[in-house]
């Protein structure tokens, strides 16, 4: 508290820190708006329309002459530019890319991990540079431009500066992610479609969930309807030790292995080592994922 503020009558220093308190709960309501980005992760939107919204929304909060994004390269950890407002600002912004680079306050703007505020190599302008990094990793780089006799930025606009451009790479990284685990289901996919065993997948009631085409061909030959479970295609006479075997692996949750037959045809079948493992969700099996090796793979 300051003298000044220590001399005021006593309705005037309450007024004071009222309007205080509003401010603060201002801030608090800017920050969060400004740092909410659960719509665009919901929306799946790429990082080119993640950097734009984050764009409109500091544009709001500090008016930068130039805007740009910079985004880390996977593989090769290179900053790249992904974003640069206006467009004609690029050439410059690359030569002081490569001043920064150089003199080595790029590296400090990464080690920071805060806004930090720095002059152009001509001293013709002034530049703030905050990292994009998450908990876990950087992301890229932010670099605002004002001209040399702009208003300085406040603190709690720098503040609100970082908040939001660390939820934009934390943004950008759920994106990253989902990519990751998109590519890993089509890889997973084209192998679980290759398999010239039986692989499948059933629901509680052990009606099939997925089927590679091994397991497609099995049912279609044995001439079964479409709603066909794991049950139906194993020989009659071992369908009782594998329901035992089932709801062992239901209730206790526990992979199980048997021997059986599959009905290949209306008229055969096949000697198979039938392993089954649980699917879990939480603490409860909601399936089984199965897997029916032919017995003379095993010889």
């Amino acid at each position: 508290m300051t003298d000044h503020q220590t001399s005021l009558p006593l309705g005037e220093h309450i007024r004071h820190l009222e309007d205080q308190a509003r401010l603060t709960l201002d801030i608090l309501d800017m920050a969060t708006e400004l740092s909410d980005f659960q719509t665009l992760t919901n929306r799946k939107a790429t990082p080119e329309q993640i950097l734009s919204e984050t764009h409109a929304r500091l544009s709001d909060l500090i008016p930068f002459a130039t805007t740009c994004f910079m985004l880390v390269v996977e593989g090769t950890s290179d900053f790249m530019p992904a974003l640069c407002i206006p467009e004609s600002q690029q050439a410059f912004i690359d030569d002081e890319v490569r001043h920064l680079t150089e003199s080595g306050l790029f590296a400090l703007a990464i080690r920071e991990n805060r806004p930090i505020t720095i002059y152009s190599r001509n001293g013709t302008h002034r530049l703030v540079l905050c990292v994009l990094a998450t908990t876990a990793r950087v992301r890229g780089m932010f670099i605002g431009v004002h001209p040399r006799d702009a208003r300085n930025v406040s603190a709690v606009l720098l503040s609100l500066l970082r908040l939001v451009l660390r939820q934009c790479a934390n943004a950008i990284e759920v994106h990253e992610l989902d990519a990751m685990s998109r590519s890993d289901d089509r890889q997973i996919n084209a192998l679980f479609n290759g398999l010239t065993i039986p692989v499948f997948e059933t629901d509680a009631a052990g009606g099939f969930r997925h089927m590679n085409p091994a397991t497609r061909m099995i049912v279609a030959r044995a001439a079964l309807k479409g709603d066909a479970g794991l049950l139906d295609i194993v020989h009659p006479d071992d369908r009782p030790r594998l329901a035992e075997r089932v709801g062992l692996a239901m209730q206790h949750s526990h992979p199980v292995t048997l021997s059986c037959r599959l009905v290949v045809d209306c008229n055969g079948s096949i000697d198979v080592l039938l392993h089954l493992t649980p699917v879990m969700a939480t603490t409860r099996c909601v399936g089984l994922r199965g897997v029916a090796i032919p017995a003379s793979d095993l010889a």
